[in-house]
């Protein structure tokens, strides 16, 4: 059990979510992610810190890096990532702490200050812990939004298509076929209780309850959101609860879910 406190988390949802939709602008390069051959280090399927996690985390940092940027000093002398730290009970010295002396803090160049500050904060465990407890909560809003984990994991699935075969490092070859799709992984245990909470046990096409307290025939089939055979990854995000007709029927190359979400009351 975590404790959250959702401090701008919301916010931070939104840019995310504009971000997957193409909402520009947003002060940071994609390519940086996935590009140049990146993508293939998401291929090892399955894993808890998702790659939707990676990705809310390098959001989350390039949010942090803009503000400063835009930060003005003159009006004031706390950064607002500090506010961020105080509220999660983060431990870190200040922006002021860290120059030691009015004197010098008033003699500092803003924008290299502000810079060398951020990279004393990467080295330490301070920036790291306040990045994942913010990615954690982001990551426990969105999981819940299928629609924009499709968005997600098709622009894993296009930017894996894009890449050369011939460029696959020997390391990852194994998790390949000879198409370049990512070989097929079952879920394990804890992905389809994820999704089986996620989703209330029941289809999320045609909403059949496929919990066995109404019907022991109704099938339970977790299923690939972008399929495999259109590059899709072996992914938390990527699996949906289904029955066995609606998968049946559903397209082997189509990247298809629902917005339907069962009200708690």
């Amino acid at each position: 059990m975590e404790e959250f406190k959702f401090y701008q988390t919301y916010y931070f949802c939104d840019v995310v979510n504009n971000v997957l939709r193409d909402k520009p602008p947003y002060p940071f390069n994609l390519n940086e992610f996935y590009g140049d051959g990146k993508i293939f280090n998401f291929l090892d399927g399955f894993q808890k810190k998702s790659i939707f996690h990676k990705f809310i985390y390098f959001v989350v940092s390039n949010v942090y890096d803009g503000h400063l940027k835009a930060f003005d000093l003159n009006e004031s002398i706390e950064l607002p990532i500090e506010r961020a730290f105080e509220y999660y009970d983060v431990p870190h010295i200040t922006f002021k702490e860290f120059y030691h002396d009015d004197g010098l803090y008033e003699h500092m160049n803003p924008e290299q200050g502000c810079h060398d500050y951020m990279e004393y904060l990467k080295s330490t465990g301070s920036y790291v812990l306040l990045l994942q407890k913010t990615t954690d909560e982001i990551f426990y809003i969105m999981f819940q939004n299928r629609e924009l984990l499709m968005f997600f994991n098709q622009m894993l699935a296009d930017n894996l298509e894009v890449e050369d075969i011939e460029d696959r490092p020997d390391e990852v070859q194994h998790l390949l076929d000879c198409n370049g799709h990512i070989v097929r992984k079952s879920p394990p245990a804890w992905v389809k209780k994820a999704v089986f909470f996620r989703d209330r046990g029941c289809c999320v096409i045609c909403n059949l309850n496929l919990s066995g307290t109404l019907s022991l025939d109704n099938k339970e089939n977790y299923d690939h959101i972008v399929p495999l055979a259109r590059f899709g990854f072996n992914e938390v995000t990527n699996i949906q609860l289904l029955c066995e007709p609606c998968n049946l029927e559903k397209n082997a190359k189509e990247a298809i879910t629902s917005g339907k979400i069962q009200p708690w009351f």
